[in-house]
């Protein structure tokens, strides 16, 4: 191996590298690309695969390529080595026809990569089917949760080509992200025949088994299940122990600690008069009974959300820029802003320059790259601003020592996922995590629920929101 494993990865390296199927559920930040290529270097050697097709999310995809391989590639397989980024917007060229062409006609190690997007495409479908059935191939799918949804198209898509492939593994730092339905058909990826045996046939019974459900009427007779407590979880976990292995970092890592801190500002008069306004609005509705999904309540939250970040302010003072101004003075280090909202990202670069590149979902392909590269590699920039959706899954930051939430997300996933992103392998310095908090406002109550992992869309439905507001 190139680099040494961590005593877990090398136990999931010698016990369950030459498995045909293996989930790994381990926290963000404990080394699970590391394993499945030593894994996938071992089959290699022994004459067993040739090929690795890697799905993973959208600019997550690029660095396998770009760190993961060059990391822990085995040195004995360099020289028969080659890779394939591919990339949507480039798929009907002519050179991207002659490098699958390049990469499918060697003799060695081949890996294609692409995103979960990009194989919802025809010419992505068509590249990887013939990727898998031209190579003995291990499947990985990295952020498996993106199949979590048994109907979607690109789930159906995924399950489709699995069947191609000869060894499947899949990484999830957060396996359920909402609920333990989250699951099936991850592990249907893996083994299409698992639910079967289980006598749950399909989706429906596997929701039936594993959890009660009621039908409910909203007001205007949409009738909707929901689930009201989940049962036989022993039963579950003993399955998903079958096929995989759960770490966490407190139990694989020697990490030095994440400091979390909240810092508070108090809006402007215009923005405090805008907030009450819409507050009480929103209070007059539950009042009058008006009936509220748990979307439609999120969708009240943002906008006093908004109200909170500035957005609705004209140009010029935001008590909320000052503050952030502030913390990274203080703390004088390379630090990663994220934020939620595309007009926060925007306020943040216009106030500190040159000293930061950003990404977000108008940053694509080798942009994002380069922005990556500039603050984690070449050292060009000290802040990186980015929204948790782009960015807070698969991406190594260990050069910040600093993160500051501006905004929120209101997903519990992305926060966790994004948090982890400097604190992993190979950081040596405490990680402090700063919250910035508008007093009095929805901000204080978005930050209690997602640090103590709470989903906000649970803690909003019925007379939750009214505690909220």
């Amino acid at each position: 191996m190139k680099t040494t494993p961590y005593a877990h990865q090398l136990k999931e390296f010698t016990e369950h590298g030459h498995d045909y199927l293996r989930g790994q559920f381990w926290e963000p930040g404990t080394g699970k690309t590391k394993t499945i290529i030593d894994s996938a270097c071992q089959l290699f050697l022994e004459g067993k695969i040739n090929g690795i097709l890697v799905l993973a999310p959208n600019g997550v995809h690029r660095n396998w390529v770009s760190d993961e391989f060059p990391a822990h590639l085995w040195p004995n397989i360099e020289q028969c080595f080659r890779t394939m980024i591919w990339y949507s917007n480039t798929a009907r060229t002519v050179g991207a026809k002659y490098e699958l062409e390049w990469v499918l006609a060697n003799s060695g190690l081949s890996v294609l990569v692409m995103s979960y997007n990009a194989i919802m495409t025809e010419l992505g479908r068509a590249a990887a089917k013939q990727f898998l059935t031209k190579r003995k191939c291990m499947y990985v799918l990295d952020e498996s949760t993106r199949i979590k949804t048994p109907g979607a198209k690109t789930t159906k898509r995924v399950l489709a080509s699995a069947r191609y492939a000869d060894y499947r593994r899949i990484l999830t730092g957060t396996p359920v992200a909402n609920s333990p339905m989250d699951l099936y058909t991850q592990i249907e990826f893996l083994d299409p025949a698992i639910w079967q045996r289980c006598q749950c046939r399909t989706f429906a019974a596997f929701k039936t088994y594993f959890g009660v459900w009621e039908n409910r009427v909203t007001p205007g007779g949409q009738r909707y299940e929901r689930c009201v407590e989940y049962r036989n979880l022993d039963q579950l976990t003993r399955i998903v122990e079958s096929v995989g292995s759960r770490i966490l970092k407190e139990d694989a890592l020697d990490l030095p600690p994440k400091v979390y801190q909240r810092r508070y500002f108090t809006m402007l008069p215009e923005q405090s008069k805008q907030y009450k306004t819409l507050r009480e609005e929103y209070q007059l509705e539950l009042e009058n009974g008006e009936f509220l999904t748990a979307a439609l309540a999120i969708v009240r939250l943002l906008r006093l959300q908004e109200i909170c970040c500035g957005c609705l302010l004209p140009n010029g003072e935001n008590p909320r820029i000052a503050l952030l101004k502030e913390v990274l003075e203080e703390e004088d280090c390379k630090a990663i802003i994220w934020c939620r909202f595309h007009a926060d990202i925007d306020a943040v670069l216009a106030a500190l320059g040159d000293s930061a590149s950003f990404i977000d979902g108008r940053v694509v392909n080798a942009a994002r790259g380069e922005a990556l590269d500039d603050f984690q590699k070449r050292n060009k920039t000290k802040y990186l601003v980015a929204n948790p959706a782009a960015i807070g899954e698969g991406v190594t930051l260990t050069e910040a020592t600093l993160e500051v939430y501006y905004s929120n997300s209101f997903n519990l996933t992305q926060r966790i996922q994004s948090e982890d992103r400097p604190h992993r392998i190979g950081q040596q310095k405490t990680v402090r995590v700063v919250d910035l908090i508008a007093e009095n406002t929805v901000d204080e109550k978005i930050v209690d629920a997602l640090r103590k992992k709470k989903e906000i869309a649970d803690e909003v439905m019925g007379d939750g929101l009214r505690s909220w507001l």
